[in-house]
C-alpha cells in the first residue's frame, strides 16, 4: 500500500511536471520552501506542511483537497491561469 506522503509528494510532481517547473522554480514562485525541500517532500522523505500545501494549491488555483483525494483518475490539476 502506497503511504499518503507519497501520494501527496506524487501530486505535487505531477504539478510541476504538468507546468514544466523544477524544484528550485517550483520554491522561487510559491516561497517559503528551498528546491531541497519540496524535492524531499516528492520522494516523501519529509512531510510538507499544511501551509506549504495551501501556498501550492493556491499557486496552481487548486483546493488544498486535491492533495487527499484517493485517486489520480478523473481529475485534471492543470488549473493554474485562470
Amino acid at each position: 500500500m502506497v503511504s499518503a506522503y507519497k501520494k501527496i509528494g506524487a501530486k505535487i510532481k505531477l504539478l510541476l511536471d504538468i507546468h514544466n517547473l523544477s524544484y528550485r522554480d517550483a520554491a522561487k514562485e510559491i516561497g517559503g520552501w528551498s528546491g531541497a525541500a519540496i524535492g524531499n517532500w516528492i520522494r516523501a522523505e519529509r512531510t510538507p506542511p499544511n501551509e506549504a500545501l495551501q501556498k501550492i494549491a493556491d499557486y496552481f488555483n487548486l483546493p488544498r483537497s486535491y492533495f487527499f483525494r484517493i485517486s489520480f483518475h478523473n481529475h485534471n490539476p492543470v488549473p493554474k491561469n485562470s
